[in-house]
């Protein structure tokens, strides 16, 4: 009777390290297909308030999971290129680019190709 008891704690035991081997394990990143978290922010004009409202946004960003948010791309235009590749050098968290070179990303990210086959 003792011996069908210690079976029994036994799967017991074993069952239990199974449930937890599999709720501890994380899945492998690299065959699950996400996107990348990032977000587009388009840069209207070169002002110390922007500078500064964008810094601010740099600090925040820095406190947030990278799950959440890896990368906020500057849009910029003619006037705010200056502003959004300085920021881009100095904070991490930045990418600086032109709309063109954002849609085309955006259109690889969704699987959609402008060129004909």
């Amino acid at each position: 009777m003792s011996g069908i008891a210690l079976i029994g704690c036994i799967l017991l035991l074993c069952i239990g390290i199974a449930v937890l081997i599999t709720l501890l394990s994380t899945p492998d990143c690299e065959h699950v297909e996400n996107p990348e978290a990032f977000a587009v922010l388009p840069v209207p004009e070169d002002t110390p308030h922007v500078r500064a409202f964008l810094e601010f946004y740099a600090s925040q960003i820095a406190w947030m999971d990278a799950s959440v948010l890896r990368c906020v791309i500057l849009v910029y235009n003619p006037q705010t290129q200056a502003l959004c590749e300085d920021l881009a050098r100095d904070y991490a968290c930045y990418q600086a680019m032109p709309l063109e070179e954002v849609q085309s990303r955006l259109a690889v990210q969704c699987g959609k190709n402008d060129t004909p086959a």
